[in-house]
């Protein structure tokens, strides 16, 4: 079980890479999301890391409902604001993600919150918000981006469909959500 999260922690990697091999300086959105990416990355890895080494050394405790998992989750929420405003350029609709996305961190951090799929809703409900204006200007870009996410999302959080490497393969199918966006974005 340690392996499957070192794996999940090293398929984080290429996302911020194949966003930032779009990214261009004459377009500053997709420097603002590669630089959004990069910033959430090393998180989450920590996260993962922390994750294999607490099963490896059979340390007690919650996978889900500890710190490093409410700061890997809360960075997410910060890297999906930098999106929405990439995707849109408008300070309008990203101070309105924004606010969503406060009371989202405000719930992750509650001490009564709990791991109850609340945490996830909250994660896709981000990703909704900054593709959804892809939506509006490019459909086949839009169910480029969303199509992997969905897929991945299903397989590592429905318990039918969940297997040993689900979150793994989220990732990677990541890396095709990234290459959209990163598209979209230049």
């Amino acid at each position: 079980m340690a392996l499957y999260e070192v794996l999940n922690a090293a398929t984080m990697v290429p996302s911020p890479l194949i966003l930032l091999s779009h990214a261009s300086m004459t377009r500053p959105q997709s420097v603002v999301a590669s630089m959004a990416i990069i910033a959430q990355v090393p998180f989450s890895m920590a996260y993962h890391l922390r994750e294999a080494y607490r099963l490896y050394a059979s340390e007690e405790g919650c996978r889900i409902d500890n710190n490093w998992r409410r700061i890997d989750q809360t960075t997410q929420h910060f890297a999906q604001v930098c999106l929405a405003y990439a995707v849109t350029q408008s300070w309008l609709y990203t101070t309105l993600v924004t606010l969503c996305h406060c009371e989202a961190c405000r719930q992750l951090w509650s001490p009564t919150t709990r791991n109850d799929g609340k945490r996830w809703q909250m994660i896709g409900m981000g990703i909704l918000l900054y593709t959804i204006p892809m939506l509006v200007t490019n459909v086949k870009m839009f169910v480029y981006a969303t199509t992997p996410m969905l897929v991945g999302a299903s397989l590592a959080f429905v318990p039918k469909l969940k297997f040993t490497g689900s979150h793994a393969v989220m990732h990677a199918l990541a890396w095709i959500h990234a290459d959209a966006v990163g598209l979209f974005l230049h």
